[in-house]
């Protein structure tokens, strides 16, 4: 325990993708707040998105949004995920997954990169930080 803590601190002041791997029950997502809590970006937002519970079709959207009319039964914009985050941290669990067609994507994005909602474009960014099937990204948007 004093370990990660130590690695806790030593990542927590530094923008870069953290990877979070562990068991289930282990404290992924506590490690993941208490970086996010001694981290610049303490004060923006903490986004948990539990994409075990998502369908993989679904998943696109929850991360990205989408804008009215972008495809058929979108009535009315949604942020996304990563939008909501803006500046703060999004916690993806168990986003690696088999189901999950966008684990690659989202992982595998540059850091600085745009963040596009579904018919419309929309600045975003990030810092990684994931736990998914026991592991997680859990990023640090900008």
């Amino acid at each position: 325990m004093v370990r990660i803590r130590q690695q806790i601190l030593q990542i927590a002041p530094v923008d870069v993708p953290v990877f979070i791997c562990g068991e289930s029950g282990v404290g992924k997502e506590v490690v993941a707040r208490m970086i996010h809590l001694r981290s610049k970006r303490r004060n923006q937002a903490f986004v948990k998105v539990n994409c075990a519970a998502l369908p993989g079709e679904l998943l696109e959207s929850e991360l990205f949004g989408f804008e009215q009319g972008a495809f058929t039964g979108a009535v009315r914009s949604k942020p996304g995920k990563f939008e909501m985050a803006n500046k703060g941290t999004i916690f993806l669990d168990e986003i690696a997954g088999d189901e999950h067609a966008l684990a690659g994507e989202t992982t595998s994005r540059p850091a600085g990169s745009s963040v596009f909602a579904a018919g419309r474009a929309a600045p975003g960014g990030d810092r990684r930080a994931r736990a998914g099937r026991k592991q997680t990204w859990m990023y640090m948007t900008r």
